[in-house]
């Protein structure tokens, strides 16, 4: 799997200066620009080669969703202007150089409502006319339009280098259909990775149940569902003394659907064929085993509760949903572990308990690598069909996100996350090791019923007879989806 190189900025205002340095350049697309290199601790990273271009005022426009009570708003495409906030004000920095370099014009048009972007975009690409070169929006509610024809195939667009550590090659490779791919990731927009889901774990809370949090464990690769489940279920107390437990009590786990333990214990999907084409390979008597491991985990009762159960009897109204209140229970100390993305750290931020970072486990010690499956609903990349410059926009998008791996990346992972969120250099390194292993499903992200099967076996403990009457239906989706993608 591709791994991701963290990188470490020094000098950012030098870099901005000297990426903007060809704004006033006479126009031409024989030669290139003289390389800006970015500094760091470990080594540094060339500029792309691209034609050294100026585009005479023309506008990149996004379009996207940004707004707090719209579920995965992205926070780092665009923004109005510098507020002393480390992730807005890298944003700014950044697209002021891209700016300049190119001679262009970053547009943003955020939709405060959520699905707007892809009922906007869809009536937008089918008039003919855009007023947008890039959408940002939830990738499986987005997907359906791919099958419409109204995207354009990234692997079209010139100038982009996807094997460049900017891009998101992990996407690139598991995403893409017979040649094709619509969704698309990289460093200009942290919300995509960012959505894959790993632990948190109350770390104060370890030490007064006499627990190790398990580092070791995960740099020497035992870290194992058999030890978690020994944690989750070490940890329970009536915290209120009323002898029933319910959500104001402590437990092991806050606890959801399956699907993230799932591919942590190594279970992938689907593979690739030689024609680009996924095969179905979850039917096996590991994941059997993995089905096993995880109901035992989540549905221990007496050491778990769910968000709805955490939920029942509250009063969740200053919380946008259940999901956002159950965190809330996590901060303030009632369960040891609760899993989801980088991007609720921000949650935790007042925590007064110690917190840290973990990857889901493995299903045994024989498993090579941890794995991190991103949610279905992260906002990925896509290009309408009606694309009016791919060579501009091409071009931008492999600056901006060449930029973005040491600005906006850094502030986000290295300032943000791994300085003030996670509080210590095991959790940093924990954090490197998630982001490094996402991965991608196609057959979740377009449903084919795959996850259905899954999550269904996991509840009744069958997968070979819960397989047998859902195979004919999902093979028929997935040719569906490849017949339409052809």
């Amino acid at each position: 799997m591709k791994q991701t190189k963290q990188f470490f900025i020094l000098i950012l205002a030098s870099l901005l200066l000297l990426s903007g340095c060809g704004a006033q350049e006479a126009e031409t697309t024989a030669d290139t620009a003289p390389a800006v290199q970015t500094e760091t601790e470990e080594e540094t990273i060339p500029e792309p080669d691209l034609p050294y271009t100026t585009f005479d005022g023309r506008s990149l426009r996004f379009l996207y969703a940004n707004d707090a009570g719209v579920p995965y708003s992205v926070k780092d495409i665009w923004v109005d202007g510098v507020t002393g906030e480390v992730v807005n004000d890298a944003v700014y920095e950044r697209n002021t150089a891209v700016e300049e370099k190119f001679n262009i014009v970053i547009e943003g048009n955020p939709q405060n409502v959520r699905y707007a972007v892809k009922e906007q975009a869809k009536k937008e690409i089918v008039s003919g006319l855009t007023s947008f070169d890039v959408m940002a929006e939830e990738c499986n509610n987005a997907y359906p339009l791919a099958l419409e024809g109204l995207f354009y195939n990234w692997l079209e667009l010139p100038h982009v280098n996807f094997d460049a550590d900017w891009w998101d090659g992990n996407a690139a490779e598991q995403l893409s259909l017979r040649g094709k791919l619509f969704p698309m990731g990289g460093d200009i927009m942290m919300q995509t990775s960012a959505s894959s889901r790993m632990l948190y774990i109350n770390k104060t809370m370890a030490n007064d149940y006499g627990l190790t949090v398990p580092y070791d464990d995960v740099r020497d690769g035992t870290w194992t569902m058999d030890k978690m489940l020994d944690m989750v279920t070490t940890v329970v107390a009536d915290l209120n003394g009323d002898g029933v437990m319910d959500g104001y009590d402590q437990y092991g786990m806050l606890t959801e659907n399956p699907e993230f333990f799932i591919t942590g214990c190594g279970v992938v999907f689907s593979e690739k064929n030689d024609a680009d084409e996924p095969e179905l390979t979850f039917v096996n008597e590991s994941t059997i085993t993995a089905l096993e491991k995880i109901h035992l985990l989540l549905q221990d009762k007496d050491h778990t509760l769910s968000y709805d159960d955490t939920a029942k009897g509250m009063d969740t109204s200053g919380f946008n949903h259940i999901y956002d209140f159950g965190r809330s229970r996590f901060a303030a100390g009632q369960f040891l572990f609760v899993q989801n993305g980088p991007g609720v750290a921000h949650q935790f931020s007042d925590m007064e308990d110690e917190y840290g970072i973990l990857p889901n486990p493995k299903l045994n010690e024989a498993q090579p690598d941890y794995y991190h499956l991103v949610d279905a609903f992260a906002p990925m990349l896509f290009l309408p069909s009606t694309l009016e410059d791919p060579d501009m926009v091409g071009m931008c998008m492999e600056y901006l996100n060449w930029l973005s791996s040491t600005t906006v990346k850094e502030a986000f992972y290295e300032i943000t996350m791994k300085k003030k969120r996670a509080n210590a250099p095991d959790d940093a390194e924990m954090l490197d090791i998630v982001r490094q292993s996402c991965r991608y499903e196609i057959t979740y992200i377009y449903d084919t019923g795959v996850l259905g099967v899954l999550r269904d076996s996991y509840k009744n403990g069958n997968l070979m007879s819960t397989w047998a009457s859902r195979e004919k239906s999902v093979n028929a989706k997935l040719e569906k989806l490849l017949d339409t993608i052809s």
